[in-house]
């Protein structure tokens, strides 16, 4: 019944917002707001990132994004997160429900303020700075997971929706600490290291999933919730083992293995 009313939860959540796209090439995010129909020329309803549909540049403010790579909505307050990845931070929006075209971001992760945009907030990888960001999750509690690319890591912020300016993440998968950052923690592939991860995603029963692109894998840890820094997956795909990251494992693709999954 829990995973039931979480997943229903997270349903209608999507469904009375609408559908967010990351628009990178544009650098922009339109959005479009649930209709009786859809077809191939539906326009969309508002836009993050620039203050018209018109308009395409890139910027480092509190109403701008440099290439947007994705988004997410808080299934328990309806704030809008984005990885504006080249910008180096993710942006916090108001609840969807409230937003206009070209509104201002009200909250950032990963810089000191809105208008700066460097690799690491121009310094070392540290507990409150993001390199690359590449995707954002927010789980049903309101915890926001971000793949942190170029870090070779995985950060995540407890609720997230309050979270304030420059706010040190709660944890870290793929490194032992938050001042670490090579990929395969600098050895070798095992299971807790990453290489560049990509997509993530909570489920419906609290266990996450990484895409590790240059390990060829994608990993699982159960019970998302309760893990500990440096924790290892609990499982693997693509691969046989946590140690081995060949593309398609050596050989020719096949139902069991992965080339970059993203």
């Amino acid at each position: 019944m829990k995973r039931t009313n979480v997943k229903l939860k997270m349903i209608q959540s999507i469904a009375l917002f609408l559908v967010l796209v990351a628009a990178t090439l544009a650098v922009r995010n339109p959005v479009y707001a649930q209709g009786p129909t859809w077809d191939d020329t539906r326009p969309a309803d508002l836009v993050l990132g620039q203050p018209d549909f018109a308009t395409g540049d890139a910027g480092t403010s509190p109403t701008a994004l440099q290439s947007p790579y994705a988004v997410a909505v808080d299934p328990t307050t309806g704030k809008v997160f984005v990885a504006d990845t080249y910008n180096h931070r993710v942006l916090r929006y108001a609840s969807s429900t409230a937003l206009l075209n070209g509104a201002a971001a009200e909250q950032v992760l990963g810089q000191a303020d809105f208008d700066s945009g460097s690799a690491n907030a121009g310094g070392a990888v540290g507990q409150d700075t993001l390199y690359s960001p590449v995707s954002v999750f927010v789980d049903s509690t309101g915890r926001l997971w971000v793949g942190d690319c170029e870090n070779n890591r995985v950060l995540w912020w407890n609720n997230a929706a309050t979270q304030g300016l420059f706010a040190n993440a709660n944890g870290v998968l793929g490194q032992a600490d938050f001042t670490s950052n090579t990929p395969n923690r600098g050895v070798a592939v095992a299971a807790n290291t990453l290489f560049h991860p990509y997509g993530l995603w909570v489920d419906e029963g609290g266990d996450l999933w990484v895409a590790d692109p240059q390990n060829h894998r994608v990993l699982r840890w159960d019970d998302a919730a309760t893990l500990t820094n440096g924790e290892a997956a609990d499982g693997v795909l693509g691969q046989p083992d946590f140690t081995s990251n060949a593309a398609n494992r050596g050989g020719s693709t096949a139902a069991n293995n992965l080339y970059n999954p993203s």
